[in-house]
């Protein structure tokens, strides 16, 4: 029966959806209340404060300006006369500045932690997963956490409801917002403990999917990072980083920078194009998606990258997408191919000449050879001041607290400030014949790095500044532990004899490096957070080799290579920054050069623990490994933490039978005849692995990493080793974690600081920390210390085992990016 117009039936439902549309304004009526009484509650009870810093933030902007014109991200380089390596080196600095902090990757698990705990408190039963930019290290220093809640026992709109509801009650965020009609549902909220933002999503796997194959392409492509960081930031100043604008969103903007480098001649043909950097692969992009780039054609990412007819592949293209022809983007997505990513982007003609034009502007600088001074980034950004840096030099720059003991700006300096240049420097016979030998034949070189230069020495003085790989040095490194060996130790001594007025604790772990022909460590100054540096030369160079030199440009002084020698200089006049000790490593001709970087810290760097004590290997307790837990585990690994501080943790038949043969085998067939032999602490090295040298070592690295909880990238080359007890105690001391498997019959392991002996038999693993932290800070755990009880005289006797350490940095990327850096260096 009808009713004029509208039939009952209609009417009914109409009446229904006005019911429930009061009843959700009342729900969104009543939460802003509770917020705004919250907020009102909260203004009345804290007093008037001085604003505190957002928290600790380990980076800063040093030798930054907004003011003066510059980005704050700037750093002048005025022996870089190449404007496509000044690119380079800015795109870099770029990087740098806008990724997040440690402390700012903390919060955000801490934040995502507290949604959790609200998911579990509702569905105990539930998953929840990081995904989208903070998961794969692409995300803005403003950038949100993506969240994604699976496994609920609900509808998604009445979960969304039921958390926001949970939330609100527990007082965990101070803005909220839900959007149902999206087409996938989302709650947008802030904390109220930080600020951050999140998006939470529920039952999107499609999302966490994606995210681990950009992760997994960033990882297999060093150069991914850095372009698209600042592509990012290059599409948010102009509105067109946002899929329902029309612009091109995060992923999309991934996919589209994988074809491109998937399709760049320099990866296909290394040789060929050595001298790619980051300024070429950028200018390269806006020439390519500006200019040349077909776009009656598709894109595939997969199978190492193709084009494709677009017509072909999704006829209907152009239909959905209106008369604009020949300007629409089509890309396949890797994971749904039968899905168009670039359907959304309808604004892709103003993209297309927003690349153009970028294209241009770069095409002028490189043509009118900008000065030195100016910044290569600046003419493709509309505002260098947009917030999103502003807030970030804030964070970075103005907040951290004062350096404990730094002086007043206002107190007058000493009227003595500097000594004669003479006595600057001391140049004196530091080793004695064949002692240098134990560090010439240190394993373990890694690519030197350079600390970044937007830091304050505040940061510095911390020790956890983050450093990285740049084109100005191209050496390698090894880092020693503390007291490695008796030379080590003695060598420790005799620099602290050097400096009497510095202590024992503030002395920096020495740093071996090398420097084979050609390679080069370019001006440079340690800091002054370092009041003293002290580099010993290992080698002398052959007569003919007129070069590897220390130079100092404003001394007009160079120091020769003589084996044993120390060269001292100080870094600071006052706790202020000496310049006049800018220097460089120059590149030798004919011969390898090797020294040691021993610097002292303005810092306690080295803490030993007040409660340390030792135990008699009698007095000790003794655990068998094989005894934990129950005999049957159904096959399964299982890691069985000792009770006890630190955390020691047991894994029995971590390797099978196969496996450890694999690995005897390895090391029967050693070929590195320079590096068998050499003694690390306790240990003596027979084989040094490659990186995922066979498919076992390959499946046991992943093996270490998942029982460690440690990323695969900060995993060191894996050894074999032979245990030696009386070459003193071991301790790795390279980074927060170690390893050691037992390939023989049985070893015992001796902690004699913690009173434990370990017995270990074949295939079984230990894994211990290296470190304690105090608060933010890192102090080295020498409870940690070891020593390997033999069971007899001969090196038959003497037990085999796999050792391994992590990183505190991903050093596997870190290696493919100055594989790539060398290659732009190479012509």
């Amino acid at each position: 029966m009808e009713s004029g117009w509208l039939r009952e039936e209609d009417a009914a439902l109409i009446e229904e959806d006005a019911e429930r549309n009061a009843e959700q304004a009342e729900r969104n009526s009543a939460m802003r209340s509770m917020l705004k009484r919250r907020r009102a509650e909260e203004t009345k009870e804290q007093p008037v404060e001085a604003p505190q810093a957002f928290m600790a933030v380990s980076k800063a902007a040093a030798q930054r300006n907004v003011d003066q014109g510059k980005p704050p991200w700037f750093v002048t380089r005025p022996h870089i006369e190449n404007a496509v390596l000044r690119l380079h080196e800015e795109m870099l600095d770029f990087v740098d500045f806008m990724q997040h902090t440690r402390e700012e990757v903390h919060a955000r698990r801490k934040w995502v932690q507290t949604i959790k705990e609200a998911c579990v408190a509702l569905w105990p039963a539930c998953r929840v997963t990081i995904f989208g930019s903070f998961f794969t290290g692409l995300s803005l220093p403003n950038g949100d956490v993506d969240v994604a809640v699976s496994e609920i026992p609900c509808k998604t709109s009445t979960a969304m409801k039921m958390l926001a509801d949970h939330l609100l009650s527990k007082g965990h965020i101070s803005w909220l917002e839900i959007i149902e009609t999206a087409k996938v549902p989302v709650i947008k909220v802030r904390s109220q403990a930080c600020g951050l933002r999140a998006d939470i999503v529920f039952s999107q796997p499609d999302g966490i999917e994606s995210s681990k194959f950009i992760r997994s392409k960033v990882k297999q492509y060093p150069q991914m990072k850095p372009l698209l960081l600042f592509l990012k930031y290059f599409l948010l100043q102009r509105g067109l980083h946002e899929t329902y604008t029309g612009g091109m969103g995060s992923y999309l903007l991934c996919n589209v920078v994988l074809h491109f480098l998937q399709r760049h001649p320099s990866l296909k043909h290394g040789r060929q194009y050595s001298g790619t950097s980051l300024g070429h692969l950028l200018f390269d992009f806006l020439r390519y998606y500006g200019q040349e780039f077909n776009y009656s054609q598709g894109v595939s990412v997969l199978e190492g990258g193709a084009i494709f007819a677009k017509g072909e592949r999704f006829p209907n293209s152009e239909k959905k997408r209106g008369p604009q022809t020949g300007v629409t983007l089509c890309v396949e997505s890797p994971l749904t191919p039968a899905m168009d990513l670039g359907a959304a982007c309808f604004r892709m003609p103003v993209l297309r000449n927003l690349f153009h034009h970028g294209f241009h502007c770069l095409c002028h600088l490189f043509v009118s050879r900008s000065p030195s001074e100016s910044s290569m980034l600046c003419p493709l950004l509309i505002d260098p001041q947009h917030p999103v840096i502003t807030d970030r030099f804030k964070l970075m720059a103005v907040q951290p607290s004062a350096f404990p003991g730094a002086k007043p700006e206002n107190e007058p300096e000493p009227e003595a400030e500097a000594q004669p240049e003479k006595k600057r420097r001391r140049e004196v016979r530091f080793a004695c014949e064949g002692q240098s030998t134990p560090l010439v034949r240190q394993e373990n070189w890694i690519p030197s790095l350079v600390g970044a230069n937007n830091r304050t020495v505040q940061d510095y003085a911390k020790g956890n500044l983050e450093n990285v790989l740049a084109p100005s040095r191209t050496s390698w490194s090894c880092m020693m532990r503390y007291a490695q060996d008796s030379v080590v130790e003695r060598l420790e001594h005799r620099l602290l004899a050097m400096a009497p007025q510095l202590p024992m604790a503030n002395l920096e772990r020495m740093n071996a490096v090398r420097y084979a022909p050609g390679e080069y460590f370019n001006e440079h100054h340690d800091g002054k957070f370092r009041p003293l540096t002290i580099f010993v030369y290992l080698n002398d160079l052959e007569e003919d080799d007129d070069a590897g030199d220390t130079y100092f440009p404003y001394l007009g002084l160079s120091f020769r290579p003589r084996r044993g020698t120390a060269l001292v200089w100080p870094n600071s006049v006052n706790g202020a920054e000496d310049g006049r000790v800018l220097h460089a490593g120059r590149a030798p001709k004919l011969g390898v050069k090797y020294g040691v970087n021993c610097f002292f810290n303005v810092n306690p760097m080295r803490h030993m623990r007040p409660d340390l004590q030792e135990y008699s290997l009698e007095g000790s307790t003794k655990v068998d490994v094989r005894s934990l837990g129950s005999s049957e585990n159904d096959g399964k690994l299982v890691a069985y933490q000792l009770c006890m501080a630190p955390k020691l943790v047991a894994v029995k038949s971590f390797l099978s039978d196969e496996e450890v043969n694999h690995f005897l085998g390895l090391a029967s067939h050693a070929r590195e005849a320079p590096v068998s032999g050499a003694f690390c602490g306790a240990t003596q090295t027979l084989r040094i692995l490659s990186q995922e040298e066979t498919e076992t070592v390959a499946e046991v690295e992943a093996r270490l990493a998942a029982t460690s909880g440690l990323p695969l990238g900060h995993l060191a080359p894996l050894r074999i080793v032979r245990t030696a007890s009386d070459r003193g105690l071991s301790n790795r001391g390279c980074g927060p974690k170690s390893v050691y498997v037992c390939l023989s019959e049985t070893d015992e392991v001796f902690f004699y600081r913690l009173g434990l002996r370990l017995k270990m038999r074949r295939g079984d693993a230990l894994l211990w920390p290296n470190v304690e932290w105090k608060g933010e800070d890192p102090i080295e755990d020498l409870r940690t210390v070891r020593l390997h009880l033999p069971a007899g005289p001969s090196d038959e006797q003497r037990a085999l085992g796999l050792d391994a350490f992590f990183h505190d940095t991903d050093i596997r990327t870190q290696q493919k990016l100055r594989t790539f850096q060398r290659e732009s260096q190479a012509a």
